[in-house]
């Protein structure tokens, strides 16, 4: 029995120029497109972790440590929005905060 792909609708803010730039990108990439849908961009689950893997890379991130247990892990998508979550905490733990934190992370 084959699996069936679990696919959210995700809205994310977007500045008008960022908004601008992708447009352009779909109208110059004419092979992203696949029938009556377009992709912005044909990654799948794994090239993107590779990616993420290889910019920390490159970057110069260090693995992190989980100061309880001293396991050593690389850096990975989950552990980005996870550090992303805990910052944007540090800077607004308001109620407020917490919800706008809660819509962008859902």
């Amino acid at each position: 029995m084959q699996q069936q792909q679990r696919r959210r609708l995700r809205t994310l803010p977007l500045d008008t120029r960022t908004l601008n730039m992708l447009k352009d990108y779909l109208v110059d990439n004419q092979s992203t497109r696949n029938g009556n849908s377009a992709r912005v961009f044909t990654l799948n689950r794994h090239r993107a972790w590779q990616i993420v893997r290889d910019c920390a890379k490159r970057a110069g991130l260090p693995d992190l440590v989980n100061p309880e247990t001293g396991r050593v892990r690389g850096v990975s998508p989950h552990r980005l929005r996870d550090a992303f979550s805990v910052y944007a905490m540090k800077l607004n733990d308001s109620g407020d905060g917490l919800r706008l934190l809660q819509e962008h992370l859902s």
